[in-house]
């Protein structure tokens, strides 16, 4: 697992729907700016790091460690996003 604040710009993964993405920002914290190659073309958004199922470092897949986020997702969840 990896800490999600070592994520820089230009990280490559994958999202949990399926969709591809590219880190565009190295900023820390929950939300991240990325470019998404998702089922209905490109865009540009913000993107939940709980939303993320693997992210590429080094050629291997590697999941994130979200246990300092743990009560801001359930939050977000209990808003129902």
């Amino acid at each position: 697992m990896i800490d999600p604040n070592k994520l820089k710009k230009g990280t490559r993964g994958v999202l949990k729907d399926g969709g591809n993405f590219i880190l565009m920002d190295n900023r820390r914290g929950n939300i991240r700016m990325a470019q998404v190659d998702g089922l209905f073309g490109t865009s540009m958004g913000s993107i939940y790091l709980k939303d993320i199922a693997y992210v590429e470092v080094g050629g291997d897949a590697v999941k994130l460690d979200l246990s300092r986020y743990k009560t801001q997702n359930d939050i977000i969840k209990a808003l129902g996003f």
